[in-house]
């Protein structure tokens, strides 16, 4: 894991200084790309740097663990705090270098129909519709409402 994120370090590095590039910023193309590849990588990367940051004070406190009295006390305390942190942080990687799926920023159809169990059935396609309107609503997606049969009774049908 350590030298994938290492390698993803230095790609990282290679984009911001092709980025710097006065014949990268004219082309209006490849920079474009190059900043989305940038973007994609940079979270990542940080949480890199600041792993490898808390590597390093874990190392330090860990020898001053060793020490008696109050200095050793507090270090014994960061050592627990950093190793917490560091956990934290092991996780937090892994799940950053899960390459994103290609169909994230695409659209998505969602149709629901009442099925077999008359009334009932059609108020909880209603229920199930709302919802899920409410859920694209608090994640500031665009709805579009292509057709809607609604029952008597308040219910949905399709």
């Amino acid at each position: 894991m350590k030298e994938e994120l290492a390698r993803l370090e230095r790609r990282f590095l290679e984009i911001e200084s092709e980025l710097a590039r006065p014949e990268i910023a004219a082309n209006a193309g490849m920079f474009r790309s190059l900043s989305r590849e940038r973007a994609s990588l940079e979270s990542g990367v940080a949480l890199y740097r600041e792993w490898k940051r808390i590597e390093q004070e874990l190392i330090g406190a860990r020898e001053l663990a060793s020490e008696p009295g109050e200095l050793g006390d507090m270090a014994r305390s960061e050592v627990a705090a950093l190793d917490a942190r560091m956990k934290e942080l092991s996780g937090q990687l892994r799940l950053s270098l899960v390459p994103p799926d290609p169909d994230d920023g695409r659209n998505v159809v969602l149709e629901i129909r009442q099925a077999a169990g008359g009334d009932e059935a059609g108020l909880f396609a209603a229920e199930l519709f709302r919802a899920y309107l409410r859920y694209a609503e608090r994640k500031g997606w665009r709805v579009e409402i292509l057709s809607q049969q609604e029952s008597g009774i308040g219910g949905t049908k399709e």
